[in-house]
């Protein structure tokens, strides 16, 4: 019992010590942090291994062999949970190291897990300690449907709406969804998936209102199983002729941004890409605005007022 008892301890301290024993010259240089990755999507781990008189020469060294370990965390530093350990294939030389390499992506589910690799090389009585800290990766879900183009156009029966789908897995319909706002959005018609395809497919679907509506458009993309996802908003516009013309700057811009041509105070919304609002208020001609806390990317500031609807696209960078 009292020898059972070592074992489990060595287990332990095997997979949650930064010390793990490796009978090898040196273990290093392994790729971290990285991510995040979708689900199901590829992960490549690389390590490189130094043993003497063994890992000079060109090729593979003999009586190696390199391991990665992992395994899921609540939050990053918190406890590891579901350990597995796969065993690394040898990839490269790099100087007098040999490259290995493992692709986790696949044993992967969406989450946050935490890794580490170590080596071992035979015949050497060498006691080394595998690379120093965990490295940490976040597994996204995989949408079932990836999107291609969106578009919206105005026509004389209405807006008609195309996008395209690069693959589709257990989808089963779209929700087309329409908001006058960009915040509340309402059902506006549905469209039958392919259900499972890798081939570019194409939709459409004719919003059936006046020439003058302006408004936000989304797809709301419904699994089988009740699951869903959102596509990119699209914004349509009709242009209403005013006396002064609008233009934002400057643009691209990391701290303020300005807008020339506004003729009275106008309430404003700007909007990224997902359609969420990050900034809302009211705006005045030439008046700078903050927007130094925004992410990088692109961005669409919707202006209105009783005589005009405009939306203009700048990138914060």
């Amino acid at each position: 019992m009292r020898y059972l008892y070592l074992l489990v301890i060595h287990f332990s301290l095997f997979y949650f010590s930064n010390q793990i024993s490796a009978q090898c010259g040196w273990v290093g240089n392994m790729n971290y942090p990285g991510g995040p990755i979708n689900e199901g999507g590829e992960y490549l781990v690389y390590i490189q291994v130094y043993q003497a008189g063994v890992t000079e020469a060109s090729g593979q060294g003999s009586g190696i062999n390199c391991y990665v370990y992992f395994g899921s965390v609540p939050s990053f530093g918190g406890d590891w949970s579901d350990i597995q350990t796969v065993e690394m294939t040898y990839h490269s030389d790099s100087g007098n190291n040999d490259v290995y390499v493992i692709n986790i992506g696949p044993y992967l589910h969406a989450g946050l897990y935490e890794y580490s690799c170590y080596g071992v090389c035979s015949g050497s009585s060498a006691q080394n300690w595998q690379i120093g800290s965990d490295a940490q990766l976040t597994v996204n879900a995989s949408a079932p449907v990836k999107f291609g183009d969106i578009k919206v156009t105005p026509t004389s029966k209405g807006n008609l709406i195309n996008w395209t789908t690069l693959s589709e897995a257990n989808s089963d319909f779209f929700e087309i969804q329409f908001s006058t706002n960009g915040t509340v959005y309402n059902n506006i018609g549905e469209v039958k998936c392919h259900g499972n395809t890798n081939v570019e497919q194409q939709y459409e679907f004719i919003h059936h209102t006046d020439n003058n509506s302006n408004g936000f458009y989304r797809l709301k993309q419904i699994d089988f199983d009740g699951k869903y996802f959102f596509s990119n908003v699209v914004i349509v516009r009709h242009i209403i002729k005013t006396q002064n013309q609008q233009i934002l700057y400057p643009n691209p811009t990391s701290d303020f941004v300005q807008v020339n041509g506004l003729s009275v105070i106008s309430s404003f919304k700007i909007i990224n890409t997902s359609g969420s609002t990050c900034i809302s208020g009211t705006i005045s001609t030439n008046e700078p605005l903050n927007i130094s806390m925004l992410d990088p990317g692109l961005y669409n500031m919707v202006i209105e007022n009783d005589s005009s609807f405009s939306v203009l696209r700048f990138l914060k960078i």
